[in-house]
């Protein structure tokens, strides 16, 4: 009947003797009582510990996929959740499209009682993401080496502003930041002026989000094929030189 119907319009008319009802495929029902068939990442959990975009960008990509995200965050919450004007209290627009799927977890990572705590995720998780300054990932004793006795197979993912090598290597930083170092402030330039001009959305953060979660997928797949963890490295520099590759590489 639905097809009949859509197939009797005024612009039908005059192909449907020639081609007959067009077909319709069944649309979901709403209302039914089925559940949707299981994510990509149906039974994986992941630790996220990150604030703000850029890690809570992979986060939210891996929940959308079916993972069971835990986000770790400390007793007066991500920072970013006051970011933009709030609909839910202390749940800002921004940190609800970035955080979505995802469930939350309060640990003060300073307390000496944490440790216990959070080596007891990190036995039951599959992924660990973390997104802190190298200096405060090895205070907190979240560095691979310690969290992969705890789960040999665990994929672990750190992102750094710069990467871990070179003179920023153990240096906090931000996307407007890793703009102005990568070169692409200036390529993005007004017309007619050298001053260098912010661009936005924030490509480097939502940039190394994505590129973070194809990451730990290949990672996962490694792990399905050898039984292997491994880490994995994202940085937000290497995250702007990549997608300006191809306008930043023409100056000298």
């Amino acid at each position: 009947m639905a097809a009949e119907t859509i197939a009797s319009g005024p612009f039908a008319r005059r192909d449907r003797a020639r081609r007959g009802p067009r077909y319709v495929p069944p649309m979901h029902d709403l209302a039914s009582d089925s559940q949707p068939p299981p994510g990509a990442l149906d039974g994986v959990r992941v630790l996220e510990f990150a604030q703000a975009l850029a890690i809570p960008t992979c986060g939210a990509l891996m929940a959308d996929m079916g993972a069971e995200v835990i986000k770790i965050e400390p007793p007066l919450g991500d920072t970013y959740r006051l970011h933009q004007r709030t609909r839910i209290r202390h749940e800002g627009r921004a940190f609800t499209i970035c955080n979505r799927g995802k469930q939350s977890v309060c640990i003060d990572l300073q307390s000496d009682e944490s440790r216990a705590v959070v080596d007891r995720l990190v036995a039951t998780a599959d992924v660990v993401l973390i997104s802190f300054k190298p200096t405060d990932i090895d205070r907190f004793g979240l560095d691979y080496a310690r969290l992969s006795s705890i789960k040999p197979d665990l994929v672990y993912l750190e992102n750094t502003p710069y990467g871990r090598q070179g003179p920023h290597g153990r240096d906090g930083g931000y996307d407007v930041v890793v703009q102005g170092l990568s070169g692409i402030g200036s390529v993005s330039a007004a017309p007619g002026t050298s001053a260098p001009r912010l661009v936005r959305p924030a490509y480097a953060d939502l940039g190394t989000g994505f590129l973070a979660a194809l990451g730990v997928v290949a990672a996962l797949r490694h792990r399905d094929l050898t039984g292997e963890g491994q880490q994995v490295e994202t940085s937000l520099l290497h995250t702007a030189l990549a997608l300006g590759s191809n306008l930043i590489f023409r100056f000298e």
